[in-house]
């Protein structure tokens, strides 16, 4: 029983061995692998391809001078930041940035005003 038992194992493991080592031949697709669309005019266009779309136009960027932030005309000799103001040496023009030591807070930025 054991000897026939080791035998039908065998032969089923030969048969196994032998099926997975050869090739198939049932394939659902040419060689060449999938057909290819016909090339030609699209549906709804006979003998002639789609138009193409317009071009869309943009008109061209306007280049606008920079305006300056302050006003060069009107100038000013107080710095005035969020702890407080201080007077300035010197004349700098209205709402450029300037700087103050406020005491108990140090040095702080602010603007220029008059």
């Amino acid at each position: 029983m054991m000897k026939s038992s080791l035998s039908i194992a065998f032969a089923l493991a030969a048969a196994t061995l032998a099926l997975a080592s050869s090739q198939s031949s049932a394939q659902f697709l040419p060689p060449g692998g999938p057909p290819r669309p016909p090339i030609g005019p699209g549906p709804g266009f006979p003998g002639q391809f789609p138009p193409p779309p317009p071009p869309r136009f943009y008109p061209p960027p306007v280049y606008v001078e920079p305006q300056p932030y302050y006003r060069e005309d009107v100038v000013g000799d107080i710095c005035y930041t969020s702890r407080g103001e201080c007077q300035l040496d010197y004349s700098l023009p209205v709402g450029s940035g300037c700087r103050c030591f406020i005491p108990g807070f140090g040095r702080k930025r602010g603007t220029v005003g008059q």
